[in-house]
């Protein structure tokens, strides 16, 4: 019989990218919604998947660099009539905050919503300029 070294380490990077990193709570209870960040000249960009879910149940908020995006979705009712094989359209509450990568004017910000995907779009913070003064010095 072969002796297999036990590598407990492997095990746990296994753990992590299975997605269940939160043992106390069922991965179906879990709902953090995808996001794409993009660092653009003049804004920050946000894209945040929320297929399903009804824009009016989505709240945005952006303070001290940070995004925060929260929301639910409703189940749909449940029809007796029905003889369902599997059903996994389940409510649930949502939310994500996020660091931005620079810092942006949150009451500029816009959002929109098309097909599943929130585009949240924030101008970032302009600074004064540095001018330069010429000192004239007397001898």
């Amino acid at each position: 019989m072969a002796i297999i070294p036990w590598e407990p380490f492997n095990d746990l990077d296994k753990f992590f990218e299975e997605g269940d990193f939160l043992p106390l709570i069922p991965s179906k209870w879990q709902k953090f919604p995808r996001v794409n960040i993009e660092d653009k000249k003049d804004s920050v960009v946000a894209e945040v998947e929320t297929p399903g879910i009804d824009p009016k149940n989505i709240d945005i908020s952006i303070e001290n660099n940070m995004l925060k995006i929260e929301g639910h979705s409703e189940s749909k009712k449940e029809e007796k009539k029905k003889n369902y094989f599997r059903q996994e359209f389940s409510k649930g509450y949502f939310e994500r905050t996020i660091s931005l990568p620079s810092e942006v004017e949150g009451k500029k910000a816009k959002a929109s919503y098309k097909n599943g995907i929130l585009t949240i779009t924030m101008p970032k913070l302009t600074k004064a300029k540095e001018k330069k003064i010429k000192v004239e010095i007397e001898k």
